[in-house]
């Protein structure tokens, strides 16, 4: 950042504070705060901003444009946007929607039947999983390092299989796959817990398996 740009946004925040009487209130007002957006015909978004008129209309010629609460932004202010696009309400020309960009996976079409969405609060699990940012982590709980108590971990596997599949793909959708990881059961024995850095912050998507074993559970 620049002197100028951080003198700017220190006056900024001195005529905030001054137009709503204290940090308090300026924090609410912000948390209420509208942002604009203006993207392309297919989505990418071009420009993000609270201060709309601070744009000059040259910069934004021809992309669609919308206004979004601060909520419904807050991930592409934490994240990197490229990941992101805009995508319109086939039904409501106005309604606009924040989408993580899909990346289709014919593979994962093909296995959509025998994937299971891992979720929260699930009793009693064996494997359990976690998404913080870019970091990805499974652990072995002491039920399932039970089962294998006794075991040659080199030569462990469940249902077959010794590779754990982990797709991490739109809210809900298992047909838009955005990365997917593997995680091989020996390891996970041996270390009882395994990490995986992710190439991008994909907590807000969901995680599917292919299930080798009854229980997973999401934390």
């Amino acid at each position: 950042m620049t002197v100028s740009e951080a003198e700017k946004r220190r006056k900024r925040f001195i005529k905030s504070k001054k137009e709503h009487g204290d940090v308090y209130k300026m924090h609410k007002n912000l948390q209420k705060q509208q942002y604009t957006l203006w993207w392309d015909d297919e989505g990418e978004i071009k420009v993000i901003t609270p201060e709309p008129k601070s744009i000059s209309k040259s910069k934004v010629k021809g992309f669609k444009t919308g206004i979004f609460e601060k909520e419904q932004v807050e991930i592409l202010l934490n994240s990197n946007s490229d990941q992101y696009r805009v995508e319109t309400d086939p039904n409501v020309e106005t309604v606009h929607y924040i989408r993580v960009k899909p990346v289709e996976s014919s593979f994962v079409k093909q296995e959509d039947d025998t994937l299971s969405l891992i979720e929260k609060g699930v009793k009693t699990p064996q494997v359990k999983i976690s998404c913080k940012e870019k970091i990805f982590t499974v652990t072995a709980t002491p039920s399932l390092l039970k089962q294998y108590k006794g075991t040659d971990f080199s030569t462990a596997t469940a249902k077959g299989s010794k590779v754990m599949k982990f797709y991490f793909t739109s809210i809900n959708d298992p047909s838009y796959m955005i990365h997917t990881t593997n995680i091989v059961l020996p390891e996970l024995l041996e270390n009882k817990t395994v990490e995986r850095i992710l190439p991008y912050d994909l907590s807000q998507c969901s995680i599917y398996t292919i299930k080798i074993f009854d229980k997973y559970v999401r934390t």
